[in-house]
């Protein structure tokens, strides 16, 4: 069919190149930009979360560090490892859902003001799924490092903290 056209084509009009392409062609390039896209957004998504994380667990350490003694002391006062938990995670908890409320809104208007307007002309809509997504990956993940660390130290001879000091 291709040959045809470019037959046709340079009988009618001999002094214009023909430029022809299938949409084929087009779609299977529009969809190896996208699968591009994809993999380095995801692969950027990892390394931000790898690095909060590394952020985050520095921050816990500090935390638990400065109040080595009011842990020893919650402690030998009788205060349960889960008491000892939420007294130290309700800070970050309290930061987690601040920075997650102040992220999902600037993402959502760098992806509807710049990416679907600018880049993606045709789109599907974004629903809550991806920020529900995020939050969940997130909260988990913050969990896991707050309830690590804290319960390594809350687990320690309340004795050897105070003696420490």
């Amino acid at each position: 069919m291709n040959k045809y056209l470019q037959s046709t084509w340079n009988r009618l009009m001999p002094n214009m190149p023909y430029r022809a392409y299938l949409q084929s062609d087009v779609i299977e390039k529009e969809i190896r930009m996208t699968e591009a896209f994809r993999s380095i957004a995801f692969f950027l998504a990892v390394v931000t979360l790898l690095l909060s994380a590394s952020g985050l667990f520095a921050q816990i350490s500090l935390n638990i560090d400065k109040r080595n003694r009011e842990i020893g002391v919650r402690k030998v006062l009788g205060a349960s490892i889960v008491q000892i938990i939420q007294l130290i995670s309700k800070e970050f908890v309290r930061i987690l859902l601040i920075a997650f409320a102040v992220g999902s809104v600037l993402g959502y208007l760098f992806t509807s003001k710049f990416i679907f307007q600018v880049i993606y002309h045709y789109h599907s809509p974004v629903g809550l799924e991806p920020y529900v997504g995020t939050l969940v990956i997130v909260a988990l993940s913050c969990c896991l490092i707050i309830g690590a660390r804290v319960y390594r130290a809350a687990r320690t001879n309340p004795v050897e903290r105070l003696r420490a000091e």
